[in-house]
């Protein structure tokens, strides 16, 4: 089985590499030269559009992925057009970008309704497994939201009978002590960070008010 999967991605791998070396032709011509928005505009639409193709036609249409990970080849091909032609390219990848954050929600919040009363990290690790695939990524993603929900959103739920270890190993006082920390050393860094600009100030403030 894993074999006949990996025969059509093989395959596409070695299609999309010689898409890649063909439109590096296309990009060291002499046309480039005479004519460099026309080259350049569908070079673009070659690397965007030809790999979601045939990923569709080699891999999909003979259901061994799902057709929504045509749009995650579609992202990376987008990726991969602003590191060559500038950043301003990777607005194409947005709609798609935006459409995976929603399947995603929406396969996390369906699996939270379906499990009800299964653990909530178990449920989000579900979700989002079926939106992105059993990857490092998914398991890494269900992780820290896992860590946000228990942290913020878990207040007052019903727990099985035992004993509250947080209270026994006195972490309210350690929490208090890493806040303080956190502020104490948030404000002479802000101060610090803004002599580099407003960026590395806000990227500084995030960090710790996430922590």
């Amino acid at each position: 089985m894993r074999t006949a999967v990996a025969r059509p991605q093989l395959v596409f791998l070695l299609l999309a590499a010689f898409v890649v070396a063909a439109e590096s032709v296309a990009l060291a011509s002499r046309a480039m030269g005479l004519h460099p928005e026309a080259i350049r505009a569908a070079v673009i639409f070659d690397l965007c559009v030809v790999p979601a193709l045939l990923w569709w036609a080699l891999v999909v249409r003979r259901r061994l992925a799902r057709p929504r990970t045509i749009a995650r080849v579609a992202v990376v091909s987008v990726a991969f057009c602003a590191l060559l032609f500038g950043r301003e390219v990777r607005l194409l990848a947005l709609p798609l970008e935006l459409a995976l954050v929603w399947v995603a929600a929406s396969s996390v919040r369906r699996a939270l309704r379906a499990r009800g009363a299964a653990d909530a990290a178990s449920a989000l690790r579900t979700g989002l497994s079926d939106a992105l695939g059993d990857s490092a990524v998914a398991r890494a993603a269900a992780s820290e939201f896992a860590v946000l929900w228990y942290a913020l959103f878990s207040w007052g739920r019903g727990a099985p009978a035992g004993f509250s270890a947080y209270k026994r190993a006195g972490w309210v006082a350690l929490y208090v002590a890493v806040l303080l920390a956190c502020i104490a050393e948030a404000i002479p860094l802000h101060f610090l960070f803004r002599r580099w600009g407003p960026l590395a100030s806000a990227l500084s403030l995030t960090v710790h008010v996430y922590t």
